[in-house]
């Protein structure tokens, strides 16, 4: 298998690539600072994880919740790269790839929200 990479300089200059990866990159962002500023006036320790049949699994330091953004920030490099390695072959698959990740961006971002109480 031929493994190769569509150049960045040319990646980076496409619209419908540089539109959903700014978009789930603001919404990492905007997470990042979003929990940091709910977190401020937050009591030790917080609830991290809950079950619906045993109630809550996890305990820990408040700002364990950080890692939610750090997730996403991964999950948008990831993706990114895929879709440069696809754009040589299937532009449309490429995409694909692309687009979901500013769609699960948004919905990462939007139950993020809701679960913190924003």
């Amino acid at each position: 298998m031929n493994f190769s990479w569509y150049p960045w300089q040319l990646f980076v200059r496409k619209k419908e690539v540089v539109i959903p990866v700014a978009l789930a990159l603001l919404v990492a962002f905007v997470l990042t600072f979003l929990l940091e500023y709910k977190l401020q006036r937050v009591p030790q320790p917080v609830f991290l994880h809950y079950s619906v049949e045993l109630g809550v699994d996890a305990l820990g330091s408040p700002h364990l919740a950080l890692l939610l953004p750090a997730v996403l920030l991964a999950y948008v490099f990831i993706n990114t790269l895929i879709g440069n390695v696809l754009l040589l072959t299937s532009r449309t698959a490429a995409l694909i790839v692309v687009w979901h990740l500013a769609v699960a961006a948004l919905w990462f971002g939007l139950l993020v929200i809701r679960a913190n109480g924003a």
